[in-house]
């Protein structure tokens, strides 16, 4: 009996309340000569409770993604290895509280798959003023794939 195993990996990004813009690193641990892939199912972007997200004040932007190569800044779906792409915006409200949630789920199209020894978050926020902290978990399976198609998906052809 074949059993589909979840299997995931987790990091944490922390931007300080003077940081423009923080990237987080997550090996995967994947050698393309060995044919090994990840087909990812689920990333979950989180807040940690360290995070004040009650004192967000209005006007506030958070933009997170993750890319198969390092950044200088947010990679947005322009970006041929941007993986996946997110943020909020508070926008100015003198009418009452906005409702942040703490979790965010990105369910990619079916095939997405992770051929790269590393990968990279991002995160980014405007108009915060303190220290902001996202933990990130992708779940993912292990598959086979030719060398062929791997070098293809290195090569992002």
């Amino acid at each position: 009996m074949a059993l589909n195993v979840d299997r995931f990996l987790s990091m944490v990004m922390t931007q300080g309340a003077a940081d423009a813009f923080v990237q987080g690193t997550l090996a995967t641990n994947i050698v393309p000569k060995d044919g090994m892939v990840w087909v990812v199912s689920l990333i979950e972007f989180n807040f940690t409770t360290a995070t004040p997200l009650s004192g967000i004040t209005a006007d506030t932007i958070i933009h997170w993604s993750f890319s198969r190569d390092t950044k200088t800044a947010i990679c947005l779906y322009d970006d041929i290895d941007c993986i996946f792409a997110d943020g909020m915006a508070i926008p100015l409200n003198t009418n009452g509280q906005v409702i942040v949630p703490l979790r965010y789920e990105y369910v990619p199209p079916e095939g997405l798959l992770i051929v790269e020894p590393t990968i990279y978050g991002q995160l980014d926020s405007t108009g915060l003023g303190t220290a902001l902290t996202a933990a990130v978990r992708i779940h993912y399976q292990e598959a086979k794939a030719t060398e062929v198609e791997i070098l293809r998906l290195l090569n992002n052809a």
